[in-house]
This record gives C-alpha cells, structure tokens and sequence, in this order.
C-alpha cells in the first residue's frame, strides 16, 4: 500500500514526522520545495553532508532534517511530501 504525507515547514528546524519506519517497506519519492519570498526552488532528498549551494533534507527515525550548504538561498516557507510503501 502506498501512503503520501505532506508537511509544511516556515524554518530548516527539524520536522518530526510521526512515522513508524518498522512498517515501511522503502521511501519512493520524496521530494519537496520552497521559496526566499522572491523565487522557488526545489527541495533535494540527498544525504546528511550538506551541499554547497542546497538546502536539502533526509530522513531520521523521528524528524525530517534539514541541510542548508553554504551560499543556499534563505527560505521562507516551503513544503516537503514524503511518500512510502507500506510492508503491513
């Protein structure tokens, strides 16, 4: 079974995500965006190594993290969806 869950997020603090990754087979297509207030971006799902230039993000048994490299746009809002295989 598939799931999509959709989180919204005004700062790069972590996101806790409420998820059990016992009962999940495998993360399919995470993904996201965000914006400075001027221009939109996308959102990387890459590793816990900051970027030069990204804000990216990755998944912990409990939040969603994010990375901001070095000389990445500041945001102001942005979202992240994460969606993920069921293995129950």
């Amino acid at each position: 079974q598939n799931f999509r869950q959709v989180y919204q997020f005004t700062t790069t603090a972590s996101i806790p995500h409420g998820i059990n990754l016992a009962q999940i087979s495998i993360f399919t297509q995470p993904f996201g965006s965000f914006t400075d207030g001027t221009n939109w971006y996308g959102l990387e799902y890459a590793s816990n190594v900051a970027i030069a230039g990204q804000v990216t993000f990755y998944i912990t048994p409990t939040n969603i993290v994010f990375l901001t490299g070095v000389g990445a746009p500041a945001l102001t809002s942005g979202v992240v969806v994460l969606e993920w295989l069921s293995n129950v």
